[in-house]
């Protein structure tokens, strides 16, 4: 009996001891598995090409979002198909909240959503910041014998379908092309449009004299205006790095047009539809990062030197922007088609 009740007596110490002396390494798991998020790289998707636009927007913020959130940024280039296949590969991947998108969102969501049949909805998607705002540009090769607009509509105009204009087909820009021409009674079929990927392969062709113009995003051409001759602006205001070029409502108004355009693109950062709901703490601290991001003065300067901005939105303003951005691409919608 006092063998048998020794034994279970040192079996039961043995157990308390075994637990105790194992507490830290469970401690330690339990530590690891509730340490700050996130705890490995995180993804984003850009659905262009390098070197237009979006792609340089997001390489501009990639340093800031690196040491906000303390782990590598990697940047996955996605493009064709007006955006489309970058959005949907990035809505095949988890929604943990390490694969976000950078995108711009408009006009390219609705696009795909409204002309293009797209298998997902606006609401796919929960819109973090969408702070980045860009203006399109009509601008002509330096090769080329266009030193205004006025010059192009005349050319165009003498030689319908010979006038050769790069374009990324379905971009705010694209759009902005269509309203301009039919600004001025011309229409898509007087001009020969040359589709493009991206706003960086537009400024390789009109750097290479390859087309007449191009349209595109006006603050792509920061650090690469040779390769631009800017021929109209859609701003009210001058915009960097075309501060002297000419605004479309003057430019349009002098050739006897009535100016009808849209804002151009408009870009930032999106999470899965399911984040908010699935992971909340996760959701938060990217709501939290990116707040502090646009919050933060050095950051805001350094990309303001590049007519880029961080500023700080929100998810409410964000998808309000998005929510009215789709209405006015559904009322457009036969000049998309068109295109």
């Amino acid at each position: 009996m006092n063998h048998r009740f020794t034994r279970r007596t040192f079996i039961k110490a043995a157990g308390a001891s075994a637990t105790l002396l194992s507490a830290p390494a469970i401690l330690t798991s339990t530590a690891r598995t509730q340490g700050k998020w996130p705890d490995k790289p995180l993804t984003f998707v850009v659905p262009f090409g390098n070197g237009g636009s979006t792609d340089r927007y997001m390489r501009a913020m990639q340093p800031f979002v690196e040491a906000e959130f303390g782990q590598p940024a990697t940047i996955v280039n996605k493009p064709g198909a007006s955006a489309m296949i970058g959005h949907n590969y990035f809505l095949q991947q988890r929604d943990d909240g390490y694969t976000l998108l950078c995108t711009s969102a408009s006009i390219y969501l609705p696009m795909n959503i409204v002309v293009m049949g797209a298998p997902f909805k606006l609401d796919d998607f929960a819109f973090i910041n969408l702070p980045q705002q860009n203006s399109s540009a009509v601008s002509a090769s330096p090769e080329s014998p266009y030193q205004s607009l006025e010059d192009l509509v005349t050319a165009i105009r003498a030689k319908p379908g010979t006038v050769s204009i790069a374009s990324t087909v379905g971009s705010a820009h694209d759009l902005n092309l269509t309203l301009l021409l039919d600004s001025l009674g011309l229409t898509r079929d007087d001009v020969r449009i040359v589709n493009y990927p991206g706003g960086g392969d537009i400024q390789v062709a009109l750097g290479g004299g390859v087309v007449d113009a191009g349209a595109h995003a006006a603050e792509s051409a920061i650090g690469s205006e040779q390769f631009f001759r800017p021929l109209v602006v859609f701003n009210r205001r001058p915009v960097k790095p075309f501060e002297d070029a000419a605004l479309v409502d003057d430019a349009v108004t002098a050739l006897g047009g009535n100016p009808q355009w849209i804002q151009g693109s408009i870009a930032g950062f999106a999470a899965h539809k399911a984040l908010p709901e699935k992971h909340p703490d996760r959701w938060q601290r990217l709501v939290e990062g990116f707040r502090n991001i646009g919050s933060d003065a050095d950051a805001e300067a350094k990309l303001q030197a590049q007519s880029l901005t961080a500023v700080w939105l929100g998810p409410e303003e964000s998808t309000k922007m998005m929510n009215d951005s789709f209405a006015i691409i559904e009322k457009y919608k036969q000049y998309l088609t068109a295109s």
